[in-house]
Parts: structure tokens; C-alpha cells; sequence
């Protein structure tokens, strides 16, 4: 027994480590299944793209329509963030329009979407994913109780809270393999048991690998060490290499007729610490020479001007945790108010700016129109001047006003403009003739992040080997995924089929496919 499709998605793998490891045949399933797959890069939603890339993928629409861009999010016209919970994502997944159709399916640990009310199947929800939001859910209800007693309670995610040494380092992998083994194991007995028409699993433990040993792989890094590098090994390529393994087993028996993709949702690189300070450079653009912030501007910069290992003293950190919020409350609302424009919540891939637009926010103080548009204007230019005091290199490699990107119901509620840093080397500040110079904190805990950028090998009937050359928006596998099991694209899609993934030998595939190319094409 089988599936139809089989989708195996690796959250946050980086594309280029993947294509570098199976050109040395250190990946040898991914490898293997490269040569003979239609394959390229996805494309995560534009700018916001981390936050925001796995429900664009469940419902086929952008963060305009399902609302989300990050785990923390301002609620319309207020002025303070909360955590945006998977409960909140507006739309309904693929899969439910397949199951309406009368498509059996089962679909296990898709991050950050919502347990489904009604299926034709089965649906696992945070069993053993990157930072889950909520504790295991199945649809039925009676599935948990099946799990446990057939592969033991849930693993929990330790990836924020094990201690950076080298037998941390290596617990937390072992941990890791724990997790992939059991996944592994669940997947294939539920593959094996029944005939599947459609049938996704998620193995999310390169995104841990990826936050939290970037350091170790990549020597360019700021945290790298060598003496500890030596001692723990590259603990990203061996997350990789047991990851392609479980990809291996997964695909062990596979029909020849069932369609495999395999989709690596995002990317990652290292993470630098410039969205910490973007507050700080906006409060010097609103009022320039301005003597020191507010309260909570100045509580901020007395943290992290603290040295990092007095930052890292577990007592420390608790306080901090315990005062942030009413912090938050009292302080951070009444700064944002008396603004025009200030820094919120983001990914550290890039920083988020929300406008203080009058009839919007509750307190707006910018006209809607061409006063708005002007100040964006303005902000985009100062943003792109910054600079690296050493290299004079830019700071800014694009600066994306949402309103251009993005249309729908929920727009408003997206940041105003997004700043996509270059992420070429670690800075120490940043500076322009209107800010002066900024300094840059050093940040602690994770030393990797997210890039926009995922990829896909496809199999199956009438699929050919080969290359598609143009990025695939990751909104366009929802439509994809049902036209292959013989519904039509949802009116409710904004992404396109994907005609190369059909199995039929258009003219246009023809032309787009080229023979599979060595690893380091895709590399910029």
C-alpha cells in the first residue's frame, strides 16, 4: 500500500548544502533521486518570507489572505504584539479541498497550520516539529492515543534550551535522531497501511540543526570556533546526511507510479544581529541629533549593553522574561504612539516597520495617501544609505513596501515596509550622514536564519529529469498538488499550476527543462 502523491517536506533545509552534499555523495538518496527529478528553487512569500512561508503553502494564498507574517503580530489599529497562533490563519489547506473532493489523506506535523475540523483521513498536528504551538493534535481525536501507544509520547523540542558546549551539542543531536527515527517510523507504518491518495510528512530537524550549528559549519561566522568545531564536528552536515537517510526509508517501496515530491520549504544562512538595532536607527531618523529615547528604548539598550555572558546567567534571563511583558505594557505602547514610524516584530532575516497611519492605528499621526507614500519613499531611501563603517558596503539590500507586493483582506495588517538586510559579513554598526552611527549588540543563541529560498525534486508518470529555470512561488503547490489528484485549483488559490509537475509533455516543459546540473549552479 502507498499513496498517489507523497509529499516529504524538510523544513528549513538549505538548498545549496543540499546540492553541494549530493555532489559529493554525501547525500546519496537525494542524490540518486535528483538524477532522475524535475527539480528547482521555490520561492518563499516576498520579503516576510520565513514567518510566513508554510500557511502560503497549506492555503495557496499570501500573508494578504491568511494573515500571517511572524509567530508575533499586532491585532488591527493597536499598538502592542501578541503571539499570532496557528488557530488565527484564515483559509482552508489543500488538503481539505482534496478531502471535500473525497480524496483520502493523512498529513503529519505541517508547521504552524491549524488542526482540520473535518477529513477524509488523518491529520497530525505538533507532534514533533521546530518550535510547536500548541500541544499534539490529532484529527481523530482517538489518533493520539493510537501514536502513543504504538511510538511513545511526543518528543518535545529542546532546540531553545540545551546549553552550547560540546556534549550539549551533541545531546541535542542525539535528541534530534531520536525524533527523525520516530518520525521516520510513524510515517512509514502509516504510509504502509492503507492506499493513500494523498499523503504529506514533515521532518523538521534541519531547521534546529540550522538555528543552532551554523556556527560550527560555517567559518566565516562570527561565533565560529574552531577548537570547538574540531571537537563536536559539523553537526549540520550530519543532521543532513541522517535526514537524506530517513528521506531513503520514507521512499522505501514506493509504488512506481506514485508522484514523490520532495520540498525543502526555505533556506538558511547565518544570523546577524542588525534588525536589534533597526528601532534605534528609525527613532535617529524621526527626530536626527534627538537626546536619548524613551524609557523602554533606553531599558533595551542597558540589556544589551550588558556583556554577553552576564546576557547568558539563567537568573538573568529569567528576570528578563519576567519583566519584558509588563514592560511591554506600560513602556513600549505609549513610545509607539507619540511615533510616526517604529520597528515590530520580525524574523532576524529582516527587519519590519509599521507606519502610524491615521485611521488605522489608534492614535495615527500619518495621512493616508500621498503623505504615506512619501514617507515611505523616504524611509526606503535613508534605509539604503546605511552603510558598514569598515567595508563602506551597503547594510540594506532592499527595502519592500508591502502594499506594492501584496493585495487582500489582511494587508493592513503586514508591516508597512520590510528591510531585507545584505547578510554579506557581521557588522558591528551601521551609519549614514542623517543617523550617524548605530551600534550593532551582539545577539545570543542561535547563529543561524532563515533565506527565501527552498527547493523541490519531483518524480513520478511522465516526469522527466531535469532542471526548471525560474523560481517556483511556494504558493503554487497548493494548486498543484489537487490538479495532480484530478480536482480542480480552488477559485480560493493565487498560486499557478505548475504545468512541469503535471507529467505531461507540454511544449513549455520541453523548453524549460534542461539536463540536471552540478551543485554549484544554483549558487550566487
Amino acid at each position: 500500500m502507498s499513496a498517489r502523491v507523497l509529499v516529504i517536506a524538510l523544513d528549513a533545509f538549505e538548498k545549496d548544502l543540499l546540492l553541494e552534499w549530493s555532489a559529493t555523495g554525501e547525500l546519496p538518496a537525494l542524490a540518486a533521486l535528483m538524477q532522475r527529478a524535475t527539480w528547482g528553487v521555490t520561492e518563499a512569500p516576498p520579503a516576510v518570507y520565513a514567518g510566513a512561508v508554510w500557511p502560503s503553502f497549506c492555503t495557496g494564498t499570501s500573508p494578504a489572505h491568511h494573515r500571517r507574517f511572524f509567530c508575533r503580530q499586532a491585532p488591527r489599529g493597536e499598538y502592542l504584539d501578541a503571539d499570532f497562533r496557528a488557530s488565527s490563519v484564515e483559509g482552508s489547506a489543500f488538503w481539505e479541498v482534496l478531502s471535500d473532493a473525497g480524496r483520502k489523506l493523512a498529513v503529519f506535523d505541517v508547521p504552524h497550520y491549524k488542526l482540520s475540523s473535518r477529513l477524509n483521513g488523518i491529520q497530525v498536528v505538533d507532534w514533533s516539529p521546530h518550535a510547536p504551538e500548541s500541544p499534539p493534535q490529532t484529527y481523530p481525536a482517538t489518533l493520539r492515543e493510537e501514536l502513543v501507544a504504538r511510538f511513545g509520547k511526543e518528543r518535545p523540542d529542546p532546540c531553545e534550551e540545551i546549553p552550547r558546549g560540546p556534549e550539549d551539542y551533541r545531546a541535542l543531536f542525539g535528541h534530534l535522531k531520536e525524533r527523525l527515527n520516530n518520525k521516520v517510523a510513524m510515517t512509514r507504518h502509516y504510509l504502509s497501511s492503507t492506499d493513500w491518495d494523498f499523503f504529506m510528512t514533515v521532518i523538521g530537524e534541519g531547521h534546529c540543526a540550522g538555528h543552532q550549528w551554523w556556527h560550527l559549519h560555517d567559518p566565516t561566522h562570527p561565533a565560529h570556533d574552531p577548537g570547538l568545531a574540531a571537537s563536536v564536528g559539523d553537526l549540520m552536515k550530519e543532521a543532513y546526511i541522517a535526514i537524506d537517510r530517513a528521506v531513503a526509508e520514507i521512499m522505501d517501496g514506493t509504488a512506481p507510479d506514485t508522484h514523490v515530491v520532495v520540498l525543502s520549504s526555505h533556506g538558511m544562512g547565518p544570523r546577524y544581529g542588525e534588525s536589534v538595532a533597526l528601532d534605534e536607527v528609525l527613532r535617529r531618523l524621526e527626530t536626527p541629533n534627538a537626546a536619548a529615547g524613551s524609557v523602554f528604548s533606553g531599558a533595551k539598550k542597558a540589556w544589551y549593553a550588558l556583556p554577553p555572558f552576564v546576557r547568558s546567567l539563567p537568573f538573568v534571563t529569567t528576570l528578563r522574561q519576567r519583566l519584558q511583558q509588563p514592560l511591554q505594557q506600560s513602556l513600549l505602547v505609549r513610545d509607539r504612539q507619540m511615533r510616526r514610524f517604529f520597528a515590530v516584530p520580525h524574523n532576524p532575516h529582516s527587519g519590519a516597520i509599521r507606519i502610524n497611519l491615521v485611521g488605522r492605528e489608534a492614535h495615527g499621526l500619518v495621512q493616508p495617501g500621498a503623505e504615506y507614500r512619501a514617507l515611505c519613499a523616504t524611509l526606503r531611501e535613508e534605509l539604503l544609505a546605511l552603510r558598514c563603517p569598515e567595508t563602506n558596503g551597503a547594510v540594506v539590500a532592499n527595502v519592500a513596501v508591502t502594499a506594492d507586493l501584496y493585495e487582500g483582506p489582511f494587508a493592513d495588517e503586514l508591516p508597512d515596509l520590510i528591510v531585507e538586510w545584505s547578510r554579506r559579513q557581521p557588522l558591528k554598526s551601521m551609519s549614514s550622514p542623517r543617523i550617524g552611527s548605530v551600534p550593532i549588540p551582539t545577539i545570543l543563541g542561535r547563529t543561524g536564519d532563515h533565506t527565501s529560498e527552498g527547493m523541490f525534486l519531483a518524480t513520478g508518470p511522465g516526469l522527466s529529469a531535469g532542471r526548471i529555470n525560474r523560481a517556483v512561488p511556494i504558493v503554487n503547490f497548493a494548486p498543484t498538488l489537487t490538479t495532480l489528484l484530478g480536482v480542480p485549483a480552488a477559485a480560493a488559490f493565487s498560486g499557478e499550476v505548475i504545468p512541469e509537475l503535471l507529467g505531461h509533455h507540454h511544449e513549455a516543459h520541453e523548453a524549460r527543462a534542461e539536463p540536471v546540473v552540478r551543485a554549484d549552479v544554483l549558487r550566487q
